[in-house]
C-alpha cells in the first residue's frame, strides 16, 4: 500500500484483514510520525474485528481526559498515570455500540488547562505542518491526531476555544456543541477523594474531523440522551445571510500572516451568500477570559475536597494584586457568581439578537495563526498574559453565550500553518449550522499530507 493511500483513509482494506501488509504499512507509518508529533499518548489499537455491513467505517480517538474503559485515563498527570476507570463515557459507549472503533487516547495540557498540548507525563504534541509548532490546545492531541490521517475523529472537551484553536492551528474540522447538550460526566477523573465534576457551565464535548460529512455523521451520537436537542428544520435556500461578526469593534485585526487568506475566503462566499458586516464592542479580550475563569474557579472551588479549597482560599487572599479570573471566582459569593452568570447571559442574548436576521455568523478563529508569539502562563499564580487571551478571543466570546460552531479549513498562511473560519448557529441548530458550513466550505486542506509529516517521511524515505 502506497502513503498516499493511508492519508486518504482507505480504513476498509486496512482494517478488513488484521494481518495484512496494508496494517503493517499503517503501523509503520503510525510508529514514525507519531513518534514526531506525539499526538497519540497510547498505542495504535487495531479493532479485533470489522463489520463490513455496518455503515460506520470509522475510527476514533479519545481525548486523554474522557472516561475509557481499555484505555487509561490520565489527563496529562504523573498521578493519574494507571487510572483505568471502570467504564467508558456515555459519548464513547454510544459510538461504540454504533459500530464505531476506538483505537487509542490522545495527548493534552495538564488537567486540559491550556492552549498549549504539553504535559509534564507525555510532553508536547507537534503540529503535523510544521514539527517545530505545537499544535494548539487543549484538545492538541486530538486535532494533530485527525490531520495526520491516523483517525476519521476524535471526540475532545472544549472550554473556551479547545476544539477550535488546536483544529485551527492543525487544518481540520471542529464542532463545539450548543452547551448543556452533551454529557459532561466521567470528565478529567480525580486526582483526590472527594472531588466532584464541576462543569456545569460553559464545558461541552466537541468533534475533530477530517470532515464535514463526519461531523454530520457523528454528532447525533454526542448528544446527551436524557435530553436530546430538538433539530430546526433544514435551510430552505441556497443564498445564505451571513452577519460577519466583530465583537471587539475593530481591536482584533488579522495578523499579515493570514489577512490575504481570510479576505480571500469572504470574498469567494459573498459572490454565492449575502455578508454583512458588524461590529459591536461588547468586550474586551481581558475582561471575556475574566468572566469564564471567574466562573470556571467558582464552579472548581466548590466541587474540591476542603482541605483543597482551604489551600485555593489561602491563595487567592494572600495575592498582593487585584483579584480577577480564577482567583476571584473562588471568594465570590452566591450573589457574585449570579452576576458573573447574568453577564454570561447578556452576551448570549446578544449574539441570539444577531441570529433572529441572520443563518449564521462567520468570524476567524482567532486573529493569528502564530501561536508562537504566545507566551506560557504562569498557571501556578493563575496568571495568563494577554496574547493568551487575544488568541482565544473569538472563541471564548462563543463559548460564554452558550451557541453551537464549526471551525473550518481556509488553507496555509503566509508561515505555513493552517487558518480557519468559524461559523456561529443558533441555539439547538447544529444540523443547520453543519448544512450552512458544507454549502461555504471550500475543502481547502482535506486529503492533503501535511508538510511537516512529509519532509520527515521523505527523509526517512518512507515513500
Amino acid at each position: 500500500m502506497h502513503f498516499s493511500d493511508i492519508f486518504n483513509k482507505n480504513w476498509d482494506e486496512i482494517l478488513s484483514d488484521m494481518s495484512s501488509e496494508n496494517r503493517l504499512r499503517f503501523s509503520e507509518y503510525f510508529s514514525k510520525v507519531n513518534e514526531k508529533i506525539n499526538a497519540f499518548v497510547t498505542p495504535f489499537a487495531f479493532p479485533e474485528s470489522f463489520e463490513n455491513e455496518s455503515p460506520n467505517h470509522l475510527i476514533f480517538s479519545v481525548k486523554d481526559s474522557i472516561y475509557t474503559r481499555n484505555f487509561p485515563t490520565t489527563c496529562g498527570l504523573p498521578e493519574l498515570k494507571n487510572f483505568i476507570p471502570g467504564n467508558d463515557h456515555s459519548t464513547v459507549e454510544n459510538l461504540i455500540s454504533k459500530g464505531f472503533s476506538l483505537v487509542g487516547k490522545t495527548n493534552l495540557p495538564s488537567n486540559c488547562s491550556g492552549i498549549i498540548t504539553d504535559n509534564i507525563l507525555f510532553g508536547a504534541t507537534k503540529n503535523p505542518w510544521d514539527l517545530t509548532k505545537n499544535s494548539g490546545g487543549s484538545s492538541g492531541g486530538s486535532a494533530a491526531s485527525v490531520a495526520a490521517g491516523f483517525t476519521h475523529f476524535s471526540i475532545c472537551s472544549d472550554y473556551g476555544g479547545s476544539a477550535h484553536l488546536p483544529s485551527h492551528l492543525c487544518g481540520v474540522y471542529s464542532l463545539k456543541p450548543t452547551e448543556y447538550t452533551t454529557d459532561t460526566g466521567y470528565h478529567i477523573p480525580p486526582c483526590y477523594p472527594g472531588y466532584r465534576n464541576f462543569l456545569k457551565h460553559i464545558g461541552v464535548l466537541g468533534i475533530i474531523a477530517s470532515s464535514l460529512e463526519t461531523i454530520k455523521s457523528v454528532f447525533p451520537l454526542v448528544q446527551n440522551g436524557n435530553n436530546p436537542v430538538k433539530q430546526m428544520p433544514s435551510l430552505p435556500k441556497d443564498n445564505l445571510k451571513i452577519a460577519h461578526f466583530d465583537p471587539f469593534g475593530g481591536e482584533m485585526k488579522l495578523s499579515s500572516t493570514v489577512n490575504e487568506l481570510y479576505e480571500n475566503f469572504t470574498s469567494s462566499v459573498g459572490k454565492s451568500h449575502s455578508i454583512e458586516w458588524i461590529s459591536r464592542r461588547l468586550y474586551t479580550p481581558g475582561k471575556l477570559n475574566d468572566l469564564l475563569l471567574e466562573i470556571f474557579g467558582y464552579e472548581y472551588f466548590h466541587c474540591v475536597p476542603e482541605s483543597i479549597a482551604q489551600g485555593l482560599h489561602h491563595i487567592a487572599k494572600s495575592t498582593d494584586k487585584p483579584l480577577t479570573g480564577f482567583l476571584k471566582g473562588i471568594l465570590n459569593s452566591e450573589d457574585e457568581f449570579a452576576m458573573c452568570l447574568n453577564n454570561k447571559t447578556k452576551i448570549s442574548e446578544t449574539v441570539c439578537s444577531i441570529l433572529e436576521h441572520y443563518d449564521i455568523i462567520m468570524t476567524p478563529v482567532s486573529h493569528t495563526n502564530n501561536i508562537d508569539m504566545i507566551p506560557r502562563p504562569n498557571e501556578v499564580a493563575f496568571e495568563y498574559p494577554p496574547e493568551f487571551y487575544r488568541f482565544a478571543a473569538n472563541t471564548l466570546l462563543f463559548s460564554l453565550s452558550g451557541h453551537p460552531s464549526i471551525s473550518i479549513p481556509l488553507g496555509i498562511g503566509k508561515n505555513g500553518i493552517p487558518f480557519s473560519a468559524m461559523l456561529i448557529g443558533q441555539k439547538n441548530s447544529e444540523s443547520v449550522l453543519i448544512d450552512a458550513a458544507m454549502k461555504i466550505n471550500p475543502r481547502a486542506l482535506e486529503n492533503q499530507i501535511p508538510t511537516g509529516i512529509k519532509n520527515h517521511l521523505e527523509r526517512m524515505e518512507f515513500f
